[in-house]
């Protein structure tokens, strides 16, 4: 457990070696066009930097981001401008009783997810965690269903920056590649054997979904395979 967990620190530390720095914005429009020139995400926060429990949400947000900057911008919006309540209000659509706001676009700066208030943080981390699955910039399938599962155990442990720890840690690994696999009632479908559940298998198919089978259910041409799989690793 030590060596598990010391792995996953020093995994942890290198990540923030070598991560960019985070580019952050006071400008939406020039937010959207470094998003767009570098393919990435934007995360908007409209907030009160003069209020503690605001400025503790914009301090974990930006750590965060710093780790995941390849894939994110930040706009850091002061809720004392008109322009910026005008822009969360108007154009996001949010209730401004409740700040801060934090409203994750793609590079059009169409919005993708949302979340406000200062009652619950993990609310912010399955904001960040459900922007990068849902964000089209991650493509691997073992990727995307270990950000999954992190959504239902996010707060578990591990503070604000879990879900970044968890892609570098505790991850699954695929048992077989992507490919075809076909059961017994005709029905064909496409994923990676992820894990084993007993006498079921945990598939992950090419969007990182869950799909659970029996392995009575398959072919025998695929139980044969997987008997062949496993006994020989």
């Amino acid at each position: 457990m030590k060596r598990q967990i010391l792995i996953g620190w020093l995994l942890f530390t290198v990540s923030l070696l070598h991560a960019d720095n985070l580019k952050s914005f006071t400008d939406p429009r020039s937010a959207i066009k470094a998003a767009r020139n570098e393919n990435k995400l934007i995360v908007f926060l409209l907030y009160d930097s003069n209020d503690g429990a605001h400025k503790s949400v914009f301090e974990q947000l930006e750590k965060e981001l710093h780790i995941l900057s390849t894939e994110f911008v930040m706009v850091k919006c002061a809720v004392s401008q008109q322009s910026y309540r005008d822009l969360f209000s108007g154009r996001f659509g949010k209730d401004l009783s409740s700040l801060p706001v934090a409203v994750v676009t793609d590079s059009t700066g169409s919005e993708i997810t949302s979340f406000q208030g200062v009652q619950d943080d993990k609310g912010y981390r399955k904001m960040i965690i459900t922007a990068r699955i849902e964000g089209g910039l991650i493509d691997d399938p073992v990727k995307l269903a270990n950000l999954r599962e992190s959504l239902t155990t996010v707060g578990e442990k591990g503070g604000f920056l879990a879900p970044m720890v968890g892609d570098l840690g505790r991850k699954k690994v695929a048992i077989t590649p992507m490919m075809e696999w076909k059961k017994k009632d005709g029905t064909v479908f496409t994923a990676m054997l992820l894990e084993a559940l007993g006498d079921t298998g945990n598939f992950i198919d090419e969007q990182g979904k869950s799909i659970r089978v029996k392995f009575i259910d398959l072919s025998q041409e695929n139980i044969t395979y997987l008997q062949t799989k496993l006994t020989s690793g």
